[in-house]
């Protein structure tokens, strides 16, 4: 406590190994490596510690057990990699405050870590170089509210396969990418102001989002995945609104996701998607689909009502009946028995057929938007 050990190129301390209870290096000064590499202790406290190994490891605890709590706060700092690979710290890992630097390398590698409660790097945490979380495992809260992360050319967190059932990114910046593929988290706390240019997020998961924002809110905040179109990460945040009893905004969202999905189909395809967008939003806007029906038998009523179609073997003319007889055009699975009984000509035989076709696609897709929500209210 308080010592200055000078070591460059080499271990200050060689713990490796070592069984004690507590630990206690607080304010010593570093010129080389502390390790501590599978070193089972009590505690270990490495508050306003000053580890300085540049390009080189500054703290190497890989397997490190600690059975209650690591502090490296008020002042800790680190010049090199602080390496706790593999670790596992029974309660609390506090780097509050704590400045890590290694440019262009691991400020912090906690690839396989495991924090039983609780893991800081809030309140004024520091790091240059890419934080490595792979695979890691906090039992209740990961916290980097407030923290400044840094890695231009690379990953600032690599959180890929994370698991914690708190995860605060309001960070004060964040230049770098932040990697969240494959984790998953209780509740993601984060804040649009601090979200970072490129978040990759395939196959992230979440049970809530703090603030849940809005839907295009969120839709900004997918679209700065790489990685395209992403249909989990769309069906993810339309089930998180739908459990917050949101509506509209996860159907906002589903109709984002078709969208973005029509992005990546060739030409035909493409087309007929356009074509579904204006006319039913993909299913996702029934009443529009209904409006454009509504207006289709206004129109096929007016213009049938002034020219008769003549009728089909011998059928009597006074018994055709305008309105009715477009709505059987308009409605297939319904059978007016005006449809067979009377032939339009010309001009008048393509409307009816557009009515036809019309019919069958607004038809279909207000059934199945009725469908699609009598089964969300059975969910």
């Amino acid at each position: 406590m308080g010592a200055e050990l000078s070591h460059p190129g080499a271990d200050t301390i060689t713990g490796d190994g070592i069984v004690v209870r507590s630990v206690d290096l607080s304010r010593s000064v570093h010129h080389g490596t502390l390790s501590l590499r599978g070193a089972k202790v009590d505690s270990l406290s490495l508050d306003g510690t000053v580890l300085r190994s540049p390009g080189g490891y500054a703290l190497h605890a890989d397997h490190l057990e600690v059975a209650t709590y690591l502090h490296g706060n008020n002042g800790f700092t680190a010049d090199g990699e602080v390496c706790l690979n593999d670790a596992h710290i029974g309660t609390v890992l506090d780097l509050k405050g704590a400045r890590l630097r290694n440019p262009g390398g691991s400020s912090l590698a906690a690839i396989g870590m495991r924090a039983d409660a609780v893991m800081n790097c809030c309140e004024g945490f520091d790091s240059v170089g890419a934080v490595e979380l792979y695979h890691a495992q906090v039992g209740q809260r990961l916290c980097f509210k407030g923290a400044r992360l840094s890695n231009p050319d690379g990953v600032a967190i690599w959180a890929e396969q994370l698991q914690a059932r708190e995860l605060m990114l309001q960070t004060a910046a964040a230049v770098g990418t932040i990697d969240l593929r494959d984790a998953r988290v209780g509740v993601l706390h984060d804040d649009p102001a601090a979200w970072p240019a490129t978040l990759r997020l395939a196959g992230f998961t979440d049970d809530s989002l703090d603030p849940p924002l809005t839907g295009s809110q969120r839709l900004g905040w997918l679209r700065r995945d790489p990685g395209g179109y992403l249909p989990s990460a769309y069906e993810q945040l339309t089930s998180m609104y739908r459990r917050l009893g949101q509506g509209e905004q996860a159907r906002a969202i589903a109709l984002a996701k078709q969208r973005h999905r029509r992005q990546t189909l060739p030409r035909v395809p493409l087309a007929w998607g356009y074509l579904q967008d204006w006319t039913v939003g993909y299913g996702y806007r029934p009443g529009r689909a209904a409006t454009l029906l509504l207006i289709l038998w206004a129109i096929g009523s007016l213009v049938f009502g002034l020219h008769h179609p003549p009728p089909a073997d011998g059928a009597d003319p006074r018994t055709f009946q305008p309105v009715i007889y477009t709505l059987g055009l308009l409605l297939p699975v319904i059978d007016f028995q005006q449809e067979d009984t009377f032939t339009p000509q010309g001009a008048e035989s393509w409307l009816a057929f557009v009515l036809i076709a019309a019919g069958w696609i607004l038809t279909t897709t207000v059934a199945a938007s009725i469908i699609r929500a009598l089964q969300r209210e059975g969910e």
